[in-house]
């Protein structure tokens, strides 16, 4: 009986390792896309202004590698001199032969920028921001890491998004993209849980009556 418990432990635990090893095969490289949308919270003439965004880009396997997502410049003046937007990016990862399937493609993060005096608190230190006009992307941290797990030839790979934040005046927040094995937001099938806890359950089991 022990040996039995043992063998569906082990099956449970290969199957379990299984589900987060490379497949074996040729990699394809996957080409990442995302979209830009702010919430327009101010008034006419306040929002800012989104240029210089970062198009599609392959990701190769290797070192991370970051990239600038875009150029936030803000506008020309706001009543009472402070603007806030919600910037929402939404990220999409295509390419032949590959699909991609992830809980969070959207990340959100609060622009803000003041054009006098006080310095916005994200922005103190830096020194573009010395003569009152300051401006800040900040990324929910909740959601700073979107993670894609990767199909086809490339079952087993996944993709890592990490977003920084950024402070200056007319600021570049950049991105991060890599492709590892271990993935950090997924977590394994129920089905292969449901199979590692009977085996951890029967060899509980089996202690207690060897005792």
């Amino acid at each position: 009986m022990k040996t039995k418990l043992l063998s569906i432990f082990a099956s449970a635990a290969g199957l379990f390792l299984a589900a987060v090893q490379p497949a074996f095969g040729a990699f394809i490289s996957p080409t990442v896309g995302f979209s830009v949308t702010p919430s327009a919270l101010n008034v006419a003439g306040c929002a800012p202004s989104i240029s210089g965004k970062l198009g599609n880009t392959v990701v190769n396997l290797g070192a991370a590698q970051t990239y600038n997502l875009f150029t936030v410049a803000p506008a020309g003046s706001c009543p009472g001199n402070y603007a806030q937007e919600t910037l929402t990016l939404t990220f999409t990862v295509t390419g032949t032969g590959v699909t991609a399937t992830t809980s969070n493609p959207t990340e959100t993060g609060l622009y803000t920028a003041r054009y006098t005096f006080p310095t916005l608190l994200c922005a103190l230190g830096d020194s573009a921001s010395t003569h009152g006009q300051s401006d800040c992307v900040s990324w929910d941290p909740a959601h700073s890491l979107i993670e894609f797990a990767l199909g086809g030839a490339d079952l087993g790979y996944y993709l890592d998004i990490t977003l920084h934040d950024a402070v200056d005046w007319n600021i570049v927040p950049t991105v991060t993209y890599h492709i590892v094995t271990t993935p950090l937001l997924l977590t394994p099938e129920p089905g292969s849980l449901a199979l590692l806890g009977l085996g951890l359950a029967g060899l509980a089991a089996s202690r207690r009556r060897k005792q």
